[in-house]
């Protein structure tokens, strides 16, 4: 747990909103590219302004719902090592 431990003390520095952001943009850039990837090779336009969008929008929500859910998580696990090591 030391490592999760340190590298954790490294990203909660961050702050939640800043965090849920980068997962926002990660899923963001994820769904717009396998999608992108999938209409290319159903021969179709890979990228439309219309695609793009409604992609994003699914980024927008699953970034916020795992960025959540990923600090959450982890945020409970670092107080439990900082409770258990205080001695």
């Amino acid at each position: 747990m030391d490592k999760n431990f340190k590298s954790w003390s490294k990203v909660r520095k961050l702050g939640k909103n800043k965090y849920t952001v980068l997962w926002i943009l990660y899923f963001i850039f994820l769904i717009n590219m396998f999608i992108g990837i999938g209409r290319l090779m159903e021969g179709k336009l890979m990228f439309n302004i219309q695609n793009i969008i409604i992609d994003s929008l699914f980024g927008i929500i699953g970034g916020i719902i795992i960025g959540k859910f990923s600090w959450n998580s982890s945020e409970i696990k670092y107080q439990k090592y900082i409770n258990e090591n205080r001695e």
